[in-house]
């Protein structure tokens, strides 16, 4: 199970995503949708899926039912549409990069794979203003920092 799975780090991640989204419920519900379905996929592109079908679950039927009907969504989805592909766009690229011999495009690799951090700031931004989404930026980023290129490099080599 990893780090992202265990209920102590999901707790403290509720409670942050809380803060960091001024307690805007569809704004954190947009975040957990979108969250459960890129880390599915990021296990599946790993071969390294989960066998607990709630966590499958959780994910599709996100996508697909409780996406379209997000009031958060539905409000900005103009705005969010741009940031969540290019998100997606730079964890592919971190998806071929790190496979790569060339140390330097390997630590590209490791930053990219966070893009979809982007998409909770601009939520920041989105529910509090440009101030807000600055106060929160740096805590966001430091959170999921929770491994160094080392490590990552050593466990995707």
């Amino acid at each position: 199970m990893g780090k992202t799975y265990t209920p102590e780090y999901q707790k403290t991640r509720d409670e942050l995503r809380f803060k960091w989204l001024m307690g805007n419920r569809d704004a954190i519900e947009f975040v957990q949708i979108l969250t459960n379905a890129a880390e599915l996929w990021d296990d599946i592109q790993d071969c390294d899926t989960a066998s607990d079908m709630n966590l499958v679950d959780k994910a599709f039927l996100g996508m697909l039912f409780e996406l379209p009907c997000n009031e958060f969504f539905l409000k900005h989805r103009a705005s969010l549409f741009g940031i969540m592909m290019v998100s997606v766009n730079a964890w592919k690229d971190s998806e071929q990069l790190r496979q790569l011999s060339d140390e330097k495009l390997r630590r590209i690799a490791f930053h990219q794979r966070f893009m979809l951090l982007e998409v909770t700031k601009f939520c920041a931004f989105l529910v509090g203003g440009y101030s807000h989404m600055r106060a929160m930026s740096p805590e966001i980023t430091k959170f999921y920092a929770y491994e160094t290129f080392e490590e990552w490099d050593v466990e995707n080599a």
